[in-house]
């Protein structure tokens, strides 16, 4: 093995660590402030949980409100995974719409989806940049992406044209704000996919006046 290399092999072992400490501070932070909010978990409730020591966060982090932002905006990213990415429009813009509002609700209606929205909510004051981000990374890039399938439904004549950006608004509060105010409020069960996929074809069918 070259000399350089072998001069390298430590260095990119011990950033390769700080590395994996850095997830798991992450991780531990993320599952403790979801479910009992910023006051009520310590640095070292993290430790506990983690391991590591107080210099390692304090050093790859800054404190525990800088650990609050990064861990609280990674967690929402993730559960809004499966839907950050280019739709795959079909032949029928119903159909893609129909399985796009499926899968997003799968997405915010989830335990970490409702612990997300309730912790960003709680926290909004103090942490205005987790709010701004979970908005610009949720509602906002779904308005987009819908808006886009609407865009096609548009250029159909299957809605008034012009009108796409309203009806991806229209859409978006007719299927998200009953079963999610159920989940966030009155922690009522998770539906399961058919339900979803029902409730989504009912909204459709309200706006579209056709069965998808």
């Amino acid at each position: 093995m070259p000399q350089d290399a072998i001069s390298k092999t430590p260095a990119a072992a011990k950033t390769a660590k700080a590395a994996k400490r850095r997830e798991e501070f992450l991780e531990a932070a993320g599952d403790l402030f979801l479910r009992k909010g910023f006051d009520n978990v310590s640095i070292n409730d993290i430790i506990a949980r983690s391991g590591g020591s107080k210099t390692d966060i304090y050093r790859g982090f800054g404190g525990k409100e800088a650990l609050f932002s990064e861990a609280i905006r990674q967690r929402c990213r993730r559960t809004l995974q499966p839907i950050m990415h280019p739709i795959p429009v079909s032949e029928d813009p119903v159909a893609t719409l129909l399985n796009f509002g499926t899968q997003f609700l799968k997405c915010v209606l989830s335990e970490d989806g409702i612990l997300c929205h309730r912790i960003v909510i709680a926290e909004a004051m103090r942490f205005p940049e987790v709010a701004q981000a979970f908005y610009v990374d949720g509602p906002q890039s779904v308005y987009q992406a819908l808006s886009k399938i609407f865009l096609l439904l548009d250029k159909q004549a299957r809605i008034p044209k012009g009108s796409a950006d309203a009806f991806a608004r229209h859409f978006h509060g007719m299927i998200l704000t009953e079963l999610q105010m159920g989940r966030l409020v009155a922690n009522i069960p998770m539906p399961d996919d058919a339900q979803l996929r029902r409730h989504v074809k009912r909204a459709i069918k309200a706006l579209l006046l056709s069965e998808p």
